[in-house]
């Protein structure tokens, strides 16, 4: 990561507006931290690299040059845990990305199962949505279409519905149409056909996010564990190379 990324995603500690708070649970050493720490060691370790080189080249006195080896092969032991670390990183941000998207996708899911309330500050009344009144209805659940489509970590656009006439539409052209709606009243079906169609909305939606979760899931415990599915080219050479290394195993453990 450049440290022009690391400028970019600096931000300040946001307002956190909950009642409650944890107040021993820090995020000082987060992966942050972490990565500006390596690049410390490597800058480090590169200037005593040079320095111990010329001493041991250049110097006549030889406890120096007996010192300057022995510090180049510390040297050198901080470089290969840089180098073995490298893969691990990588590794751990495939997995925080997963998560990050799991948390996004848990959050969606709650949000259909969560039963809307409706708050009257006049008298303080806080009522649940009638499931007889469609209109509100409707306005939640595009309201929750609009929320998924401006989420750009989740690609919803081959994500199919059904419009108030019972026509299959994307998600795009499901808003555009509501949006049409809107600015044109139009009569629509019997309330019984409305129903059914923002049940089925309802269950596809649910039932979609639940797929993603789950892609998800197991594509963490491909990260994790390892055997991740391969493309079809590449899985004669993936087949030779375990085999390779089955055989070195193998001659390791004098089987």
């Amino acid at each position: 990561m450049s440290m022009k990324e690391y400028i970019h995603h600096i931000h300040g500690n946001p307002a956190d507006n909950t009642m409650l708070d944890c107040p021993d649970v820090s995020c000082k050493y987060n992966a942050d931290t972490y990565d500006f720490s390596k690049i410390c060691i490597l800058f480090f370790s590169i200037v005593l690299l040079i320095v111990s080189v010329l001493l041991i080249i250049f110097s006549k006195n030889s406890i120096l040059q007996m010192i300057a080896s022995a510090v180049l092969g510390g040297v050198f032991s901080a470089i290969v845990w840089l180098i073995t670390v490298w893969h691990n990183d990588k590794t751990n941000a495939e997995i925080s990305r997963i998560e990050h998207r799991l948390y996004i996708v848990d959050s969606l899911i709650n949000s259909i199962n969560t039963t809307t309330n409706i708050i009257n500050y006049e008298t303080l009344e806080i009522t649940s949505c009638d499931q007889d009144d469609y209109i509100k209805r409707l306005l939640i659940f595009v309201g929750k279409l609009t929320n998924i489509k401006g989420i750009k970590e989740i690609d919803c656009s081959k994500l199919e519905l059904k419009w108030l006439d019972g026509q299959d539409c994307f998600i795009d052209n499901f808003l555009k149409k509501f949006n049409h709606l809107m600015e044109n009243p139009e009569p629509i079906k019997s309330n019984y056909d409305i129903d059914k169609i923002l049940n089925l909305n309802e269950y596809i939606l649910k039932t979609e996010l639940t797929r993603l979760k789950e892609k998800l899931l197991r594509q963490r415990l491909y990260v994790i564990c390892g055997d991740a599915p391969v493309d079809q080219k590449d899985v004669d050479r993936r087949i030779k190379l375990k085999r390779i290394f089955e055989i070195f195993n193998k001659v390791k453990n004098n089987e």
